[in-house]
C-alpha cells in the first residue's frame, strides 16, 4: 500500500480576547478552534496567549518547526503593543525586575507616537505571563496587551477572530529565522591583496651559516664568567656569577 504524508501548512490567527488556546473549553470559555475553518482543526498551536491577551498566533501541522520557533536557544523575536494605566518611564523599564523565575529584562522598549500610555515591547522567550508580571512587579497595570509580531510574521491588517494562510515568502522567512547562521567567506580572487609591509619582521641580527665563523657584535662585551668553546663561542654551560672558576681566577 502506497504511504501518502500530509502537506504541511501555516496559518496565522488573530485571536480575539476571552479566548483560550487550547482544544478543550474550559469553564465555557470559547477556545481558539471556535472561530476556525474545518480545515484547520487539525492545525497546533505554536505557543499560547493567556485569555487577557489578542493578537497573532501561529498554526501549523509542522511539528518540527513549531518546536524550534519555541526554543529558547533560537530566541524568536515577539513584539507587543501594551497600553499602560499612566505614562511610562522607558529607562525604568528597559532596567528590568527580578521575578520568582529569574530575572526579566526586554529586549526593547519605546513609547508609540499619538499615546502617551502606549509602548511596544520586544522579548526573545516566551515565559508564561512574562510582561504582565515584569510591569505588575514595577507598578504599572496593562488594560490592553496585543501581539503584533512572531518572528519575521507581523499580523498586519488582519481582524480579530480571523486567519489566513502564509505566502511562499512568508514560509521561508519563518524557516530562515531559526537556521545557524554561517559566515560567508570570499573567494581568493575577491580578497584584498596584503600590505605585506605592514608585517614585516624587526630589524634584528641576521643569521649566519654554519661554515660563518662566531663574531662578537660590535659593542658587545665579554663577560668574566662566560666560557670559551674551541670554535670561539661562548659555551652554553656558564659558570655563576659569585662562584670560583678557572676563567675568573687571578693571574
Amino acid at each position: 500500500r502506497q504511504l501518502t504524508f500530509p502537506i504541511k501548512h501555516y496559518v496565522i490567527f488573530n485571536e480575539p480576547l476571552g479566548c483560550i488556546t487550547s482544544k478543550r473549553a474550559f469553564r465555557e470559555s470559547k477556545t481558539i478552534y471556535e472561530f476556525l475553518p474545518n480545515n484547520c482543526l487539525e492545525l497546533f498551536h505554536a505557543g499560547r496567549l493567556d485569555k487577557e491577551t489578542n493578537g497573532l498566533l501561529l498554526l501549523t501541522n509542522d511539528g518540527d518547526l513549531s518546536n524550534q520557533l519555541l526554543h529558547p536557544k533560537f530566541r524568536i523575536i515577539r513584539v507587543y503593543d501594551v497600553e499602560l494605566d499612566r505614562q511610562p518611564d522607558v529607562r525604568k523599564i528597559l532596567k528590568g525586575v527580578k521575578l520568582e523565575d529569574g530575572f526579566s529584562k526586554f529586549l526593547f522598549v519605546k513609547q508609540l507616537p499619538g499615546d502617551k500610555h502606549r509602548i511596544e515591547v520586544k522579548l526573545a522567550e516566551g515565559r508564561k505571563r512574562q510582561i504582565r508580571r515584569t510591569l505588575w512587579e514595577m507598578g504599572y497595570r496593562i488594560k490592553e496587551l496585543t501581539r503584533v509580531r512572531f518572528g519575521p510574521i507581523r499580523l498586519g491588517d488582519l481582524k480579530e477572530g480571523e486567519c489566513r494562510e502564509l505566502d511562499a515568502k512568508e514560509i521561508v522567512s519563518l524557516k530562515r529565522a531559526i537556521e545557524i547562521p554561517v559566515p560567508s567567506y570570499k573567494a581568493r580572487s575577491d580578497r584584498k591583496p596584503v600590505n605585506k609591509s605592514a608585517y614585516s619582521k624587526p630589524e634584528g641580527r641576521v643569521r649566519r651559516s654554519k661554515s660563518e665563523p662566531w663574531k662578537r657584535p660590535e659593542g658587545e662585551k665579554r663577560t668574566g664568567t662566560e666560557k670559551r668553546s674551541p670554535t670561539g663561542k661562548p659555551s652554553k654551560n656558564r659558570v655563576p656569577k659569585g662562584r670560583s672558576s678557572k676563567y675568573n681566577k687571578p693571574q
